[in-house]
């Protein structure tokens, strides 16, 4: 049984297909493949062939579900802008909300004259904290 045109032949028993890779190291993305290879995770990427193989079907898969979905590089480059945002969102407000103690709502007085004695220098701080945090969000 023939391969294709390139004459490779097939061997029925285990399916492999045998062929050539060239590269032309002249040209930038070609080069720019030869590192790929050279430099792979040898763990993950034990030989050319399965990279080349992952890479093809990783690439060819990306072209089929973008030619489905046109706008799935919007949605997906608008979900990685609001995971970076939530990322620095929470590691700005963490040094904030880091000392504030929260108690149930039942206990927390309504109005200032509420209280019945002078807050804590925690309770105060805690409040502090509180107003800065919110008005972050405006």
């Amino acid at each position: 049984m023939q391969a294709g045109r390139t004459g490779n032949a097939v061997n029925k028993e285990s399916a492999i297909v045998n062929t050539n890779l060239r590269l032309n190291l002249n040209r930038e993305a070609d080069r720019q493949a030869w590192d790929y290879l050279q430099n792979r995770d040898k763990h993950q990427y034990p030989s050319y062939s399965k990279t080349i193989v992952i890479a093809l079907n990783d690439f060819f898969r990306r072209q089929e579900q973008l030619a489905e979905d046109p706008f799935l590089e919007s949605r997906e480059r608008e979900d990685a802008f609001c995971r970076k945002l939530s990322a620095i969102l929470l590691h700005d407000l963490e040094p904030i909300l880091e000392g504030i103690n929260v108690r149930p709502a039942a206990s927390i007085p309504a109005s200032p004259s509420d209280l019945k004695e002078k807050p804590t220098d925690l309770e105060q701080r805690n409040r502090e904290l509180a107003e800065r945090a919110l008005s972050i969000f405006g």
